[in-house]
C-alpha cells in the first residue's frame, strides 16, 4: 500500500506521520502481544537507543557527505561493508556516550525529573 502511495503521491508515502506507516507499525506488535521477552543485555543497550537518535540527527549532515564521499570512492561491495562499520561505530559511539553521560548527570536529571513530577501531581491534585 505505502508503495503505491509512493508512486501515486510522492515523497509523503513514507513520512511517520502517514496514517498507513502508523497502521503498519501497530499490527507489526500485534503477534507479539502475548509473549514476553527479557533479557538484561538488551535492555542495556535498548535504554540508550534514543541518543542513537539524537546524535545520529544531530551529525546528519556529516554523516550523508561521509556516506556519499564513501559511496563514489569504493566499489559498492566495499562500500557496504565500510558503511556496515560505520553504522556499529556510530551505534556503540552513541550508547556509550548515554551510559557516561548517566553516570555523570544520572543523579542530578532523576531529581530535576522528580522534581518536576511532584509539582506537575501536586498542581493535579490543587486542580482536582
Amino acid at each position: 500500500v505505502v508503495s503505491v502511495m509512493y508512486l501515486l503521491k510522492g515523497d509523503k508515502a513514507y513520512w511517520y506521520n502517514n496514517p498507513i506507516v502508523v497502521l503498519e507499525s501497530i499490527f507489526l506488535f500485534f503477534p507479539f502481544i502475548h509473549y514476553q521477552f527479557y533479557s538484561k543485555q538488551i535492555n542495556w543497550i535498548a535504554c540508550s537507543t534514543f541518543s542513537v537518535y539524537i546524535l545520529s540527527t544531530r551529525a546528519y549532515s556529516y554523516l550523508s557527505q561521509l556516506d556519499l564521499y564513501i559511496l563514489y570512492s569504493y566499489s559498492y561491495s566495499h562500500y557496504l561493508m565500510i558503511i556496515t562499520g560505520i553504522i556499529f561505530a556510530v551505534y556503540i559511539f552513541s550508547i556509550l556516550y548515554d551510559k557516561v553521560r548517566l553516570v555523570l548527570f544520572g543523579r542530578l536529571t532523576d531529581n530535576i525529573y522528580n522534581l518536576i513530577e511532584h509539582k506537575i501531581l501536586k498542581t493535579q491534585d490543587y486542580i482536582s
